[in-house]
């Protein structure tokens, strides 16, 4: 039996990888079902490797740290809730994320994004947010302002990225991997 971080899941498939890098595929069992449990990406699981083209099976999700609702994940230790200045920022998504991140012992950081589009608005959200024991950090990911900043705040943690549709996540996360 081995051990892993599952990374990804798509329809009944799962990737885990181990603490040497390696990846395997496995199929969940029908007992997490009935157990109504499914397998949340940065869940910490053991599993039974497969042998050649077969694929393996997870065996046990081991106790979670953390259980994030919106986006799904477990074991999260820091939230990036990212807001831009357009779309128009939805600050009670914000502050629900907030809520409920800190109800499961995550810290918390705000991520102003697209910072070209409007350099005003991380004042804005600084000011707001003062009293709210929050990070705020300020990216362009087109320019690359912030983001090495952004990057030695993720170092060492499990990062879940949060936030309304088009606030640029996706473009932040591609900037920040190099990719």
């Amino acid at each position: 039996m081995k051990r892993g971080t599952l990374i990804r899941g798509i329809g009944s498939f799962y990737t885990v990888v181990t603490e040497d890098g390696e990846e395997y595929t496995l199929r969940c069992k029908k007992k997490f079902r009935r157990m109504k449990m499914s397998p949340l990406v940065g869940d910490e699981v053991t599993f039974i490797p497969g042998e050649g083209e077969e694929d393996g099976w997870l065996e046990e999700i081991l106790p979670r740290r953390s259980e994030c609702i919106r986006p799904p994940a477990a074991n999260v230790s820091l939230m990036l809730i990212v807001l831009c200045p357009v779309p128009e920022p939805d600050m009670l998504l914000v502050d629900r994320l907030l809520v409920r991140a800190r109800k499961q012992n995550m810290r918390c950081a705000l991520v102003v994004s697209k910072t070209d589009l409007d350099s005003t608005m991380e004042g804005r959200i600084r000011a707001e947010y003062a009293h709210a024991d929050v990070d705020v950090y300020a990216v362009c990911s087109q320019t690359g302002e912030g983001l090495e900043e952004l990057r030695q705040a993720m170092r060492c943690e499990l990062c879940c990225l949060a936030g309304q549709s088009g606030v640029g996540k996706s473009t932040m996360l591609n900037a920040l991997l190099g990719l």
